[in-house]
């Protein structure tokens, strides 16, 4: 089931160009708001030619579409889900038990990273949508309102620097057999992937029939970020090139 034209998503060193060809398409809105840039049009980017749900959002509309075709019957509220909100805002996460609030919660995903087709600020929280937040570092600028934008905004706010050279210059699309064995790089990717597998692992267990267990996969999330700071900065050889985890499922051995 193919969404968007074949993306390919690799881990590279950040720039604005990853963040529009790659971050931006992920997010892309169904009906993108059309925000000038400055004083000038935005630029109009080309039309790709169009897979079975060009965007995700009409995936999820798909999905929603199905919902509610099946009904209420193919929904169990007995069944054990994770609605614990220490880590959330009080009203999220919540059950679903029925076709509304399946299609709420998907509401709820779609609007955080894509916004709403009348406002880039209805997202849950009232912040910036994923897409348009992109957008600013795509364009260098804030997205502030603007009284005399088509919308009311406009990218002509507070300039977004992104310095190329204060990038850390990753490995791109590594795997931990890249990195030489015994070196800090291979010892630090290796400890990653050992934390990220125990992750899926606890995320599976939360998701089927355990939910107590997503508070222990929450916190090896931000256990997974304490340690990707540490790869990223660990030069590879004596290259300006760092380190870059490669994510790979990697149980630990019996």
């Amino acid at each position: 089931m193919m969404i968007d034209d074949g993306l390919v998503v690799g881990l590279r060193k950040a720039s604005r160009q990853l963040v529009n060809d790659v971050f931006m398409r992920i997010e892309e809105p169904e009906v993108p708001i059309d925000i000038p840039v400055g004083h000038a049009a935005a630029a109009v980017r080309a039309a790709p030619t169009q897979p079975p749900f060009p965007t995700i959002g009409s995936f999820y509309a798909a999905i929603k579409n199905k919902i509610r075709s099946l009904g209420h019957g193919i929904f169990n509220p007995s069944s054990p889900q994770v609605i614990d909100n220490t880590w959330f805002a009080r009203d999220l996460p919540f059950p679903i038990v029925d076709v509304e609030s399946a299609y709420r919660a998907i509401d709820v995903i779609v609007d955080q990273g894509e916004g709403t087709a009348t406002s880039p600020l209805e997202a849950p929280g009232g912040r910036l949508a994923h897409y348009y937040r992109f957008r600013e570092i795509v364009e260098a600028r804030l997205l502030i309102t603007d009284p005399q934008a088509p919308n009311g905004y406009a990218y002509s706010g507070r300039y977004v620097s992104l310095d190329p050279e204060e990038v850390w210059d990753l490995y791109s699309d590594p795997k931990a057999v890249d990195y030489a064995a015994g070196n800090r790089a291979r010892s630090l990717v290796e400890r990653f992937n050992y934390s990220y597998t125990a992750l899926l692992h606890r995320l599976h267990q939360a998701f089927n029939g355990a939910p107590a267990t997503n508070n222990t996969a929450l916190g090896l999330m931000y256990e997974l970020r304490l340690l990707a700071a540490d790869v990223v900065a660990t030069p590879v050889g004596s290259t300006r090139t760092t380190a870059a985890p490669s994510f790979e499922y990697t149980p630990v051995p019996n």
